[in-house]
């Protein structure tokens, strides 16, 4: 069973407001907020699917390719991808990631957002 769109923004939603409370003063809690904001940003981007098209991509490679493919969503393709790659490192490279890295992993967010926005 697949989410609704609105099930997806509700997770979103939740996700954003967990990643706020994360102490991010630690590289481990800078790490998880980035793998939080990765996992905002497939959300938002699920419930655009859910909303627009019959089939829902299930891993994160269809889902990558779905978002390239996209005409209305194609612009967040880039920092989709980022932000994908960036949690990756978080969770399983020994990364050592500073507060730039977080700088840079909420600008690929909101860029995700703001693209796929209009069209929810």
């Amino acid at each position: 069973m697949h989410l609704t769109r609105e099930e997806h923004l509700t997770k979103s939603a939740q996700n954003e407001a967990f990643e706020q409370t994360i102490d991010t003063s630690t590289v481990a809690g800078i790490e998880w907020a980035i793998t939080v904001k990765f996992y905002v940003a497939l959300h938002y981007v699920q419930a655009y699917f859910a909303a627009h098209s019959t089939i829902t991509p299930i891993t994160h490679t269809l889902r990558a390719s779905a978002i390239q493919r996209d005409p209305l969503i194609a612009g967040a393709y880039d920092d989709y991808r980022e932000l994908e790659d960036i949690s990756r490192e978080a969770r399983y490279d020994f990364s050592n990631l500073q507060p730039g890295h977080l700088k840079f992993a909420t600008a690929c967010l909101e860029t995700v957002k703001s693209v796929v926005r209009i069209h929810l």
